[in-house]
């Protein structure tokens, strides 16, 4: 991957990971609708030039957004993991398909990433993970989610 490449990865991730802290800080204050809508927009902006919005994808191409000339992202599908998973808490009480469609795919990310070893594991890394999959219902969706890790 060329430098500019990598620059322009590391400045998203930058911007999801100062987002990320916007949400949290408007998740305690209850301000939960403005903070939906950062998070809806942010992930619009992944799928700008795609047929379909991110909430629209499945797990499969949610999966292939982060698979870029054969290699997989990882670092970048974990900061869009962690806005997912706030997205599922986010929902949890209001809209529960939509939180379980957030925690599918924040866990396929999450998953995702730990099988190609990231370079930087955060520390709660693996309490991300156990969190999103408990909160996973559907065990035919976990099942998928296995399947398609498997493939990465």
């Amino acid at each position: 991957m060329m430098n500019f490449e990598q620059d322009f990865i590391m400045r998203q991730i930058q911007q999801l990971t100062q987002l990320l802290q916007q949400i949290i800080f408007k998740k305690k204050q209850n301000k939960h609708k403005e903070a939906r809508q950062q998070i809806r927009d942010a992930l619009e902006r992944f799928t700008a030039d795609q047929p379909k919005s991110f909430s629209e994808l499945s797990l499969e191409e949610t999966l292939c957004l982060f698979n870029q000339e054969g290699r997989f992202r990882a670092e970048l599908a974990v900061a869009v993991a962690d806005l997912l998973a706030e997205q599922g808490d986010l929902y949890q009480e209001r809209k529960f398909s939509q939180s379980q469609k957030s925690y599918a795919q924040a866990l396929l990310l999450y998953q995702a990433s730990a099988r190609e070893g990231l370079q930087s594991m955060p520390i709660s890394f693996i309490r991300d993970i156990e969190k999103v999959e408990s909160q996973i219902h559907n065990s035919n969706q976990l099942d998928k989610i296995a399947e398609l890790v498997a493939k990465v």
